[in-house]
């Protein structure tokens, strides 16, 4: 594939670094959260509800 891309002169084939789960902090948070919410929420309304009392209690303060 890289060799056809390379006869387009207006596209650019490049290597990527593989994916580091380390070297992203959101990852580390997106995967907390959904383990937590996996664990304790089962229903569409309780999530809300429990979204709803902590934007409360982090504008509170």
């Amino acid at each position: 594939m890289l060799n056809q891309s390379a006869r387009i002169s207006w596209l650019r084939a490049s290597v990527l670094p593989p994916y580091s789960f380390d070297l992203n902090p959101t990852e580390k948070v997106r995967v907390t959260m959904k383990r937590w919410i996996k664990c304790n929420i089962t229903q569409y309304t309780a999530l809300y509800n429990t979204l709803l009392q902590l934007f409360e209690l982090l504008s509170s303060s």
